[in-house]
């Protein structure tokens, strides 16, 4: 008696099929498309989505032969739907973004604007950064100003790039804020919460950079320097890639070494040398965590200071030590400057201060250095006689116009 009910949906979707081709065989697409619409949803129903997508596709080509853009994108749209439900995200993406187009060419851009969102939020769920961040200009350039209706779902897009994409420091509120001005379709929702709670989640997530040490503002040239990098989740979650960034006057000397196990938090030491004198740059670092329920990229703070010249290290040695002259002899002593620091000496000043039983032979008491580079000698020479008999000190002695470099040498003479 009641045999129709017990009719199988697939064998109905066949002969709406049949019917499809039939109807195409004779140059009437639309109806075509009608046929193809009714055998996706039998498929759809029997939970045999290949098949529901592809006929619901066909449905889309048959309406282009009749260049109805509107049904297309209705169609493409009810497809994606059913790519959204079998978790094939990137694809539903592709149909979401085809569906734009559609309603674009036809001027609807309220429905276009919504399918591009939905589009921007499938490349999310799918986890696909940079497909999310191009749709979402593509739809910036497509909108129509502030007021229109088509604006709150597509600030929604905007706002979920933004903190999963770009690592936007956003709050709850503006978030929530975001959400009250869409209403969602029944179709939509799941999708929509998808998204949202992995962006909840990233909202919790904090990344930072500090110094393992003391906090300097100024460092020198080939000092090292550490840096802790951090993060903390609520979710257990892992690091599946990542980035720095630094100022050219430094350099990356030790990587953290990434665990690939998910936990909640984790930090890392970074090694860093100053190879420069100006101003120093860590960060931001860029981080991709990814957990059972999230995806997000997450940048850093910026650390900034000033990077000084590395110190020179003076060493003066001068010869001989010790001597035993007649009256009025003349005396050289060879004084060798060596500079064994990372930074170079300038403008150095080298006096030599005597006891009043010694004199100047020739030349003068004091010379002055331009410059001495790292690893460099320099070797100076002081004539001197003896001018009263006795036991007498010579003192050389070698500073800089900052006064980082302030050393000396003696000499003792016996003067017969």
């Amino acid at each position: 008696m009641f045999k129709f009910l017990k009719r199988d949906p697939v064998e109905q979707a066949k002969k709406h099929i049949e019917k499809a081709l039939d109807e195409l065989e004779h140059g009437y697409a639309d109806y075509a498309s009608a046929e193809y619409e009714r055998a996706a949803q039998m498929f759809k129903d029997a939970d045999q989505a290949d098949f529901a997508i592809k006929y619901f596709r066909e449905a889309a080509y048959c309406a282009l032969e009749r260049d109805d853009h509107t049904r297309a994108a209705e169609m493409k749209i009810r497809a994606a739907e059913v790519l959204v439900g079998e978790g094939r995200f990137e694809e539903a993406s592709g149909l979401y973004s085809e569906a734009s187009d559609h309603y674009f060419r036809q001027k609807n851009t309220q429905e276009s604007s919504r399918a591009l969102s939905m589009a921007v939020f499938s490349s999310l769920a799918a986890r696909s950064f940079d497909t999310a961040t191009n749709i979402c200009r593509k739809g910036e350039k497509r909108s129509t100003g502030p007021k229109s209706s088509d604006r709150g779902v597509h600030e929604l897009a905007e706002v979920c790039v933004r903190i999963l994409c770009e690592g936007a420091t956003l709050t709850e509120s503006e978030l929530q804020s975001a959400l009250d001005r869409f209403r969602p379709r029944d179709s939509e929702a799941p999708l929509i919460d998808f998204v949202t709670t992995s962006v909840r989640l990233a909202l919790k997530t904090e990344v930072s950079l500090e110094w393992a040490g003391p906090k300097a503002e100024r460092a020198m040239v080939k000092t090292p320097l550490e840096f802790e990098f951090r993060y903390r989740c609520p979710v257990p979650v892992r690091v599946v890639a990542h980035k720095y960034a630094l100022s050219n006057g430094l350099k990356l000397t030790s990587e953290p070494f990434l665990t690939k196990e998910p936990t909640p938090e984790d930090s890392w030491l970074i090694g860093v040398l100053p190879v420069l004198s100006g101003e120093g740059q860590v960060g931001p670092f860029s981080i991709t965590l990814e957990g059972e329920r999230v995806l997000v990229n997450k940048q850093s703070n910026v650390i900034r200071f000033t990077i000084a010249d590395a110190p020179a290290k003076l060493s003066v040695d001068i010869s001989p030590a010790r001597l035993k002259s007649n009256l009025n002899d003349e005396m050289v002593f060879d004084v060798t400057l060596s500079n064994s620091g990372n930074g170079p000496a300038a403008s150095l000043t080298v006096s030599l201060m005597m006891t009043p039983g010694l004199a100047m032979s020739v030349g003068t008491s004091e010379k002055v250095i331009q410059s001495l580079g790292v690893g460099e000698k320099m070797r100076i020479q002081f004539f001197v006689k003896g001018v009263a008999a006795g036991n007498e000190r010579l003192t050389v002695w070698v500073r800089d116009d900052s006064g980082v470099v302030d050393t000396k040498v003696s000499a003792e003479i016996q003067v017969v």
